[in-house]
Order: structure tokens, then sequence, then C-alpha cells
């Protein structure tokens, strides 16, 4: 052993060792913080637009009778943070509702979707084919501009064709 070094006992970090790991937690958490703040950021604009296939999750009152049921965005508000709603409750009866917030809704993409249109992100309304769908790790495979490419199910959307 040279002057000044310390044998290294098993199992225990030499304190630059130790600052290190730390530093690089520190980074990594910073990073997965920025990364939450970037999606927060993202889900907080706005994206109905007419015709989107979305599923009612709101917890008010008087949606209840149409919970989790898939409905079609009639109308949306020009900055896309609300809008109306038309949809069947389980029993067939047609309802509307107005006034819904991307926060009572969530996209919706059905096992038989063959296309979807984008509904956050740069690609924010185009329409891409849907390769592939994993409920079980909220992600999808989608065909943009002839690349797959892997999105959160979140992120896409069916819709009703002509809209």
């Amino acid at each position: 052993l040279g002057l000044g070094a310390m044998p290294r006992i098993s199992g225990m970090l030499l304190p630059d060792e130790k600052a290190k790991l730390e530093k690089e937690k520190a980074e990594k958490l910073r990073l997965q913080e920025e990364r939450k703040k970037k999606q927060a950021a993202e889900e907080a604009k706005g994206w109905l637009v007419r015709g989107l296939l979305v599923k009612v999750t709101s917890a008010r009152e008087e949606h209840q009778v149409v919970l989790n049921q898939v409905a079609v965005v009639q109308e949306a508000a020009a900055d896309k943070l609300t809008g109306a709603i038309s949809v069947r409750d389980s029993t067939g009866k047609k309802h509307k509702f107005q006034g819904l917030t991307g926060a009572d809704l969530t996209p919706s993409v059905s096992r038989s979707s063959k296309a979807v249109k984008i509904v956050r992100g740069s690609a924010a309304g185009t329409v891409a084919k849907l390769k592939q769908k994993d409920s079980v790790k909220n992600r999808a495979i989608i065909v943009l501009d002839g690349a797959d490419q892997v999105v959160r199910l979140t992120d896409i959307c069916d819709f009703m064709e002509g809209t």
C-alpha cells in the first residue's frame, strides 16, 4: 500500500466512492423528476377534438351512469381543454354532457383499431397506423411517417372516420 492508501474492507465504500454514488443517484432522481414534470405539462395541455372516442372516467355524480363507457366527443373548445360528449349507458339510453375536461375522459383504443389519432406531443392531430397495443405496459407501437414508434396509450385515441 502506498502512502495514504487505505485497504478496502469488503462491502464498505470509500468516501469518494460513496460521494460518487450519491451524486449519480441524485442525478438520476433529478432526471426522473424532470421527465415527470414534462409529462404532467404535456398532459395538462388540451387534447379534446371532435370525433375522438373516449372513455368516461369522471368521478362526478352526474357521470356515474356512464362511467367507463365509450363516448364520442361531439364538440371541443378552441383550446381543446373542454368538450361535449354523447354516450350510451349500459341500458342503451343516450346521454349528452357538456363541459367535460380531459381529466374527466381517457383516450380509448380498442383491440380492433387499425388507425389512431395522436392526441399529445409534437405529432398531435396526426393519424397513424396502429401496429400493436399492450394494455399491460400501457403502450402501443404505431407507424408514423413510415417508422415504428412506441407511444403511451394515453397519447393516442380511436376516432370517428371523417373527422
